[in-house]
């Protein structure tokens, strides 16, 4: 059984890695969120705030308690998911 934990900052300072969902950078004034899984293994994904929220919106289109994955920087800041970019695991 996976264990989901999410943080949410806004970031002070830039970040090295870029947002998972649109691969823009995390600048200062940004808000973000930090996803994190443990079960099987660890998993932890960045993402801007708006982008977490498109990302929480694709789970309405898959079974209660599925575990999604995501094309790594494939869609657009904040927007719906392009076709074939999120997918079950």
């Amino acid at each position: 059984m996976s264990t989901t934990v999410i943080h949410r900052h806004q970031c002070r300072k830039e970040h090295q890695r870029p947002c998972e969902w649109c691969g823009e950078k995390i600048s200062p004034g940004d808000y973000w969120i930090k996803n994190v899984t443990m079960g099987g293994e660890f998993s932890a994904i960045t993402f801007h705030e708006e982008c977490h929220d498109a990302f929480q919106g694709e789970f309405q289109h898959y079974f209660p308690g599925s575990l999604l994955a995501i094309e790594t920087y494939a869609n657009d800041r904040g927007q719906e998911a392009k076709e074939g970019t999120v997918y079950e695991v």
